[in-house]
């Protein structure tokens, strides 16, 4: 691989998927502060953010696929929230996250189903631009 292609999926994937976690991850960070949950000094929004994250590359990757991932990809987030729920609140360790794990949660779901969008209009697209390429060179090859 050159570094123009390099360039390429830094560009096209890798910045819009840190643009699309860290939006997500600001949104529910207000929403949190609103709420009175976060202060402006805690390390909450860490976890908000690694959440957003975690969505956002299972939303791209879900999309991505040629096959019918989501069959599988929504067992397994719900099994993600269920798993984290149930220890969560059974630790006593983790008993100052709770109140930020719902705006976690939040976060996980809204960016997957963003990153789900973000390569479905970016497929769409390809898909528009090589129908376009494929009419050119067939009108060129008929003159």
């Amino acid at each position: 691989m050159t570094l123009a292609d390099h360039w390429t999926i830094v560009y096209l994937l890798v910045l819009p998927l840190l643009a699309a976690a860290a939006a997500v991850s600001l949104l529910m960070w207000l929403v949190a502060l609103c709420f009175g949950v976060t202060g402006k000094r805690s390390g909450y929004w860490i976890y908000i953010l690694a959440f957003a994250l975690l969505g956002t590359v299972t939303g791209i990757v879900a999309g991505n696929s040629r096959e019918p991932a989501i069959s599988a990809v929504l067992p397994a987030l719900l099994a993600l929230v269920t798993a984290l729920c149930g220890y969560a609140f059974t630790v006593e360790g983790l008993k100052t996250l709770r109140p930020v794990i719902p705006f976690c949660i939040l976060a996980l779901m809204l960016s997957s189903v963003y990153g789900l969008a973000f390569i479905c209009k970016r497929l769409q697209s390809v898909a528009v631009a090589l129908s376009n390429r494929r009419t050119r060179n067939r009108k060129s090859s008929e003159i």
